[in-house]
Order: C-alpha cells, then structure tokens, then sequence
C-alpha cells in the first residue's frame, strides 16, 4: 500500500469536502455527485465489503464478536468487533469513497439511496440528507410543531427558548466554586505545601503568603509558584494566606496533612467487589471534592456472553468517610459500557449530582427503589437477563441522583430505547426500517453499549448528555436539571434526526454513523460560545445538528484539547480500527473544529491504543499509537516512544507530562496498588483535586483507595486545572467506556506562555 503518511489537504469535490492524500482523493461520507454523474469513476473494486459492479456489497454482514484483525504490535485488541463493513470503501481509479450504505445491501447504480445516507453511482439523493463533513450545509426538514410537552418525566421544548433564557454565550461558564485546597505532605524533613490559584484570579494582582502557625515562611510574597517546601517541619498547623495588592487576604488553613505522598480511602465494597474507575464532584457543598467510585464483580463486555454482576457505585469524603452506595441492580449489564456515571452540579446549588442509566431493581442512596415517572408500580423483582447475560429486553430509565444523599431526584424513560429484538432502533415511517437499527439485530452487541457528556451547550450553564451506540447507529440526548425538572433539549440520532433547539425537524444523518470511539469528549470547536460533542470522527453542533464527520470511522483511543498552540484552537488526535473501511488509515491528526486532517499514519489493521502528550522540550504536544511516532504536530519525529499508550499525567517540575502505565510513571512509587481495564491498564481516576494546578492519580490499592499527589517543587504558576472548562468536562467524562486522560483547553506545555489567558468563568451566587 502506498504510504499515506503525507499531509492532508481538504479540498471541495462538486460542493462535497474531500481530503486528498497523496494524489488520492478520500470523499467524506454524505457526498453525491450532481447531475446524476458518478462522482468515482473507473478502476476495480476492492474486496472485504467493497461495493461490487450491481451495487451489492461483499462481506458486508456486521461483524458481532471476534472481528478485529491481528493488532498492530503495542495494540490492544477491541472487544466488540468491527462494525457492519456494508457501506465501506469503493475504490475507483485511485479515489476512495466512504459511503453510507446501511448493512444489508447498497443502492444500486440509477437507484435512490436511503433517507440520509450517500448516494450511489448516478443515484438521487433524498431530501434532508446527511450533512457534508467540514462543516457544510446541515439537511433541513420539515418544521415541527412546537409548544410543550411531558413524555416520561421529561418536558421537551420543541425548539422553545432554552431554559434560563437567552444564551448568552460571552457570559462565561459556571463553574465549582473551590476552596483554597492547601496540603502538607511531608518531605524529608519537613513538609512540602500546595495550593490553587483560582481561574477568577488570573490577571489579578495577587501573591501568597505562607504560614506555619503564626511564622510567615517566605521572605517576599510569593508570584512564581502555588508551592513551597517547608524544610524545618515542626507543627502541622498550616495555612496560606492571598496578598492583593499590597494586602493580605483571610487564611485558608491546611485541609489534608499527609504522612506520605498519598490519602488513604478505606473502601467498604460489598463482598467480591473491586473498586474501579472513579469520578469526583463537590457533593456536600462544601467547596472540596468527593470521590464516586464504581464497584464491580464480573464485568463483561457485550461481544461475549456470560452473566455478569450488579455494578455499584460509592461515594467518599477525602478524608475517608462513607456517603453511600446506589445499586444499579441485574437488569443494567456490569462492565465498561452500560454505566457512565456523570457526578457535576447540573443545576447550580453548589452540590454535584450523579446522572445514570437504570432499570427495574435499581436502588438508590438511601436503599429504596426508584420510584418516579416510570418507575412508578415497577417490579424490582424481575430479572431480564437472558441466557447469555444480556439484557435484550424491557423498561431503560435514566435518573438523576442528590449527590449528597445518593437519593433519587427524577427517573425518566430513555432515549432512544432499543426496540424490539430483530427490529432494533426500527422507526416507523421508515421504507425498510430492518435496515435503520443499530448494526446488529441477533446479540444485542451494539445497541447495548453507552456513552455520557457534560456540555455548555447554552454556552452558560451544564447539560448532561446520554449516549448511545458507535459502531453503526448513533444518538446522543441533551437533557438541562434544572429548578427540580429535567428539560430535553435535543435528540441526535443518526436514523431518526431529531429536533434541534431551533424548533427545526432534521432528517437523518447516516454520514455520521460509525463516526464514534470508545470515549467522548466536547468543547467549543467552532468558537462561536457554545460546546458540540466531539463523538470521535463526527461533531454535533450545540443545536443538536451535525456539524461535520470525517469519515474515518470507529476507534478506541481519542485525545482532545488544545495541543499546537502554532495553528491555535482545538486538535483531535485518534486511533482507528476500522482501517479496511476508511483508507488504510490506523491514525489521525486534525482540525477539531472544521475536520480538516492534517496528517495520518498508514495501518493495516485494528489500532487498539495510542496517547497524546507533552513530553518533549518541543512546542506542541506529541502523539504516538501502535503504528507509529511519537510524532510532533507537525509529523516530524520527536524522539524515542514511550513504553506506554495508555495515560497520562502532569506530575514532575516542568510543564511536561509523564507517560502512566496504571499505577506507573516516572516519579511515582505506588507499591500494591494497581491499574484498571485490563490491557488498558487505566488509573481509577486522573484529575487536580487539591494543591497546586498538577494532577493527583486515583488507585485500588487492596481494600483501599489511595489519591497520590506530588511533592516535587513546580515554578511554574498555573490556575487549577479544574477551572479550564473543556479539562473539567473531560474529567466528568474520563470514567467513560475507554478511559481517556483529562486535557485543558488551552495549550499546556513546552514553551507555553504564562500567565494564561484569564478563563471566561464565574460562580453560581450562592449562599
């Protein structure tokens, strides 16, 4: 094969956006030609799902378990297949086309394709069709009727004015409002002292003083570090005190004085449990972080059968105290892709609340069934596993959790639920609906795997968004907490459309399905104030619309954030399995906001693992995978690659982060303790939950949790990381199937500019 590491160019094909690649054009999904011509012409098609002379595809049944190739060497195999191969790639005198046939068979040459997806060769395409990836015109539709409604507990708007009023999209994000989070961890022979700098008060003219006991210990205020190591020791009695201009501010004293380089958590896990992955949110409002954890007993991944367990989920105090336990109960399947436990304040009280699927048998905090909307008269005593361990069958909720108490605060019927089996994802109105599922209509592998968001998508406030399905059909589901109600605020799906927030009917966007990875990410890509959801090689607007696809197709490892502070904005860096579909492309490097790629490494088959960071005295950040690198923004060589593809963190004296291999990285001694995700090998949870702007890592150490944070002095002064809203979504976020590490919105790393540009945030007015 050619090689196609060579930059990309993006080029418009008839009003269709195209990539060329070394004098091969590849034509995103949602391109037709016009005039009934062919957009391809010549050449023989290729083989392994390619579209045959009569528009018939070969190979092209949906692969349901064991349909990865042999991994790339330093790949981790995917469990669950590849997606349907129906719809993957003609080639024709050296240009390749990605279309968007569903499984079971392509339009024939002179035939009409079907609603949303791609045409064929001298076919039509049909009204509100997909949109064209990079940003071209969205489909329109029809403008449904608006006004009100109540559907399961859930008040859809139609299109109305969004809750709050008018988004305003320069009136900045709220975000958590922080205490100081001064430690002491002791060093040597005294201690070494951490603490945050506020977003809010970047540009200020502020500096820090530090006390021990009433003994100021720094001879000048203190301007170039959130850190200071205390070589005396002595009594812990610390605190750290703000000088604005001229003018000492009120204490903040030592919250966590710390023996060693860690917090310990006993765990209280149910018999046979192990503590996994974890998020973090103020759930008692007191300006602190609590850990969630997820408690698991015999996960399964839906490509293989076998009963699993009842995934739980616990949540901490710091300081090590229980706060309780919801049970998600048998009828939601235990592992990596049905539970994506969203903790954020949603709805501005100060006190985070948990967001996740449920179903019959789920309990909540204070050990009581759900009880509201449809959990109304439920039986909890049903059990709908099947003899495969899969749940194929009855009631989907979602509710949302008191983060305080863990009590259920409202339980509405999912969206879109599976269908019936045979038939899933069926929509009626559809011509050949057994065609509009999920990709697999006999095990229920794809239509059972989940993802979750938090996004600004009003560009002020937090909207969680549920997910479902990557492999084929995708939907993602918008819904505000708010004033005690859960407003939907749009429903993207990939078969059915949707509407958006406009009031507008959209159609179907097939050039979007099979876009998804393992992980979800969001961000305001097209700076215009407001957060899309990033579902790997596809977009969704803030309006619930397509904003582009790349068409690359499906992949396990995804990296978001602002890595090339040259070209500025946001970059995406991916790995892709779907490699016999998309091009020979095992990786990716490109625009996040328009989809333009920049570069990609060749592959030859399923790419299981790759990570970005900066790791090099280089400006930019670097990104290496199974096929390739490290390479540095511009796909120049950027040194020898790391022993691991898995995570990351920022931990040491420079502005650099460290290569992590579960419960390993340079820096870190962490004797017992370990990584999650087999293969994966992922920590519990990375985030900077106290001190200074680095990262502590989360770990199951035995029956414990352990919260490492670092004791190396740090000169560089940034704000908490945790008030860079794109790094605060991606934390909410990293728990989510795959885990992904959290990364800012603004460029961290080699040759940075400080101070950072002052955050666009505020707080919640609260009491």
């Amino acid at each position: 094969m050619r090689s196609r590491t060579q930059n990309a160019t993006k080029v418009l094909v008839r009003g269709c956006t195209a990539l060329l690649l070394g004098g091969g054009i590849i034509l995103l999904q949602g391109c037709s030609s016009s005039g009934g011509s062919s957009v391809s012409t010549g050449g023989t098609p290729a083989s392994a799902g390619v579209s045959s002379p009569g528009g018939n595809v070969t190979g092209g049944s949906p692969v349901t378990t064991g349909g990865n190739t042999t991994p790339t060497a330093g790949s981790v195999t995917e469990t669950g297949g590849n997606a349907p191969a129906a719809g993957s790639t003609t080639v024709a005198g050296g240009t390749v086309t990605s279309s968007s046939v569903p499984p079971g068979g392509a339009t024939s040459p002179g035939g009409t394709a079907s609603p949303g997806g791609a045409t064929s060769p001298g076919s039509t395409a049909s009204p509100g069709g997909a949109t064209s990836p990079g940003g071209a015109t969205k489909s329109g539709g029809a403008t449904s009727s608006g006004g009100v409604t109540s559907l399961g507990g859930v008040t859809t708007t139609g299109g109305a004015t969004p809750i709050g009023g008018t988004p305003n999209p320069g009136a900045g994000r709220y975000m958590e409002k922080l205490t100081r989070g001064l430690v002491a961890v002791k060093s040597g022979s005294g201690y070494f002292l951490s603490w945050r700098l506020f977003g809010t008060e970047v540009g200020s003219d502020i500096a820090f003083n530090v006390y021990r006991g009433t003994t100021k210990l720094n001879a000048s205020p203190i301007t170039n570090a959130t850190s200071y190591q205390d070589t005396a020791g002595g009594t812990t009695d610390y605190s750290v005190k703000a000088v604005v201009a001229g003018q000492e501010q009120a204490a903040s004293a030592v919250e966590h004085v710390m023996a060693q380089n860690y917090i310990s958590i006993p765990l209280q896990n149910s018999s046979g449990y192990t503590a996994g992955d974890a998020s973090c949110g103020d759930l008692d409002g007191d300006g602190q972080y609590e850990i969630v954890v997820k408690e698991e007993k015999a996960p399964k991944d839906n490509a293989y059968p076998g009963v699993s367990g009842s995934t739980k989920l616990a949540a901490y105090t710091l300081a090590g105290k229980f706060m309780w336990r919801i049970e998600v109960g048998v009828n939601i399947r235990e592992g990596a892709h049905y539970t994506q436990f969203m903790v954020y304040d949603l709805d501005g009280d100060g006190i985070a609340e948990v967001a996740i699927k449920t179903a019959p048998g789920t309990k909540d905090g204070t050990g009581n069934f759900l009880k509201t909307g449809p959990a109304v008269g439920a039986d909890n005593s049903v059990n709908l596993v099947n003899a495969d361990g899969k749940i194929l069958t009855g009631p989907e909720w979602y509710t949302i959790f008191n983060g305080k108490t863990g009590a259920e605060l409202v339980t509405v019927e999912y969206k879109p639920l599976r269908g019936e089996p045979g038939v899933w994802g069926a929509v009626a109105g559809i011509a050949d609906a057994s065609d509009m599922g999920w990709g697999d209509d006999t095990n229920g592998n794809f239509v059972d795997r989940f993802l979750a968001s938090i996004a600004y998508i009003d560009g002020e406030r937090p909207s969680v968004v549920p997910c479902r399905g990557y492999y084929w059909r995708t939907a993602c589901w918008a819904l505000d907490w708010r004033d005690g109600k859960l407003t939907e605020r749009w429903l993207f799906d990939t078969v059915t459309g949707g509407v958006g927030k406009d009031g507008k009917k959209y159609q179907s966007s097939q050039g979007y399905q099979s876009q998804g990875v393992h992980s979800i990410r969001q961000g305001d890509v097209d700076n215009d104030g407001f957060d899309e959801i990033v579902m790997g090689q596809s977009v969704i607007d803030h309006d619930g619309v397509g904003l582009y696809s790349t068409g690359l197709r499906h992949g396990d490892a995804f990296h978001f954030g602002a890595f090339d502070p040259v070209r500025g904005g946001l970059q995406a860096y991916s790995v892709h399995e779907q490699v016999h579909s998309n091009g020979g492309i095992g990786a990716s490097f490109r625009n996040a906001g328009t989809g333009e790629v920049y570069w990609t490494d060749p592959g030859t088959s399923d790419v299981g693992r790759g990570c970005a960071a900066p790791i090099t005295n280089t400006k930019g950040w670097q990104f290496w995978s199974g096929v390739g690198g490290p390479w540095d923004v511009n796909h120049k060589s950027a040194g020898s690659k790391p022993s691991s593809q898995n995570f990351a963190i920022w931990w040491g004296a420079d502005l650099l982060r460290e290569p992590q291999d579960g419960a390993s990285f340079n820096g870190l001694s962490a004797s017992g303790c370990k990584g999650n995700n087999g293969s994966k090998n992922t920590p519990g949870l990375n985030a900077d939950l106290f001190g200074d702007w680095r990262e502590e890592t989360v770990l199951t150490c035995g029956n414990e949790l352990r919260v490492y944070t670092t004791t190396i002095p740090n000169n560089n002064r940034l704000y908490t990381l945790m008030h860079d809203p794109i790094y605060r979504m991606s934390v909410a976020t990293e728990n989510v199937a795959y885990n992904q590490p959290p990364e800012p919105g603004i460029y961290i790393g080699y040759g940075m500019t400080l101070p950072q540009p002052k955050p666009n945030i505020k707080y919640y007015n609260l009491p």
